[in-house]
């Protein structure tokens, strides 16, 4: 008795990958390594990144040969309203899947996410910009897309040296200005005392003195609102 053949087999047979982890496996193997070539403005960093471009120009093909298809499915998203530079913005905020099919057809697929993405735009992008980098960081997980500078354990961030709650700049001022008129003086060390006080000694950029020019001068502008 010939035992027959499954779909799998088959396809093995003709020399194609059985299923979709295999195919990922085959594209995974001919991607040519992918460097950070693109670089940002220098208004944003001038930092080097790689573009969803420079890595869908490789994928495309590699999944097209190997019967490889992703398709994304938006789980989850919120847009909020911010401002940035006194003007409307918006953060659209989307969880993304992705089915992702091999060459044995609709019941061959693994699920890939969800994955975090954030678009941030002043017109009606955002939900685009959200999936461009959803793509992008599916298809750099799922494929092992990297290079030493994407390791997060590379270094340790310094913590800020501020207070974990900074006041708003007027009622820090204020608070100020009321302190060292509670003592009936705005001299430098009443300024300096107050300001020590509520939490924000005088940093390394602005010194006891120019903090004290800038004391009185808020207080008497500010003296018909104390």
């Amino acid at each position: 008795m010939v035992e027959k053949k499954t779909h799998e087999d088959v396809l093995r047979d003709a020399g194609r990958p059985g299923n979709v982890i295999e195919a990922l496996s085959r594209v995974m193997a001919e991607l040519p390594a992918i460097g950070k070539d693109s670089k940002a403005a220098q208004a944003q960093g001038g930092y080097a990144y790689r573009g969803i471009e420079a890595i869908t120009a490789h994928t495309q093909a590699l999944f097209a040969k190997h019967g490889v298809v992703f398709v994304p499915r938006v789980v989850s998203y919120e847009i909020r309203d911010i401002i940035v530079n006194d003007k409307p913005w918006t953060d659209v905020i989307e969880q993304v899947e992705y089915d992702v099919y091999g060459p044995g057809g609709i019941e061959d697929k693994i699920v890939v996410g969800p994955i975090l993405a954030i678009g941030r735009d002043n017109s009606d992008k955002g939900g685009n910009k959200c999936l461009t980098q959803a793509f992008k960081y599916a298809l750099i997980q799922t494929l092992n897309i990297s290079d030493g500078k994407d390791d997060a354990d590379q270094g340790s961030p310094e913590a800020d040296a501020r207070p974990a709650k900074v006041p708003d700049a007027v009622t820090h001022m204020r608070g100020v200005v009321r302190a060292a008129l509670t003592a009936n003086e705005v001299t430098k060390e009443a300024l300096e005392a107050a300001t020590a006080k509520l939490g924000y000694p005088a940093s390394g950029e602005q010194d006891a003195e120019q903090l004290a020019a800038v004391l009185a001068e808020a207080k008497s502008q500010m003296e018909p609102a104390l």
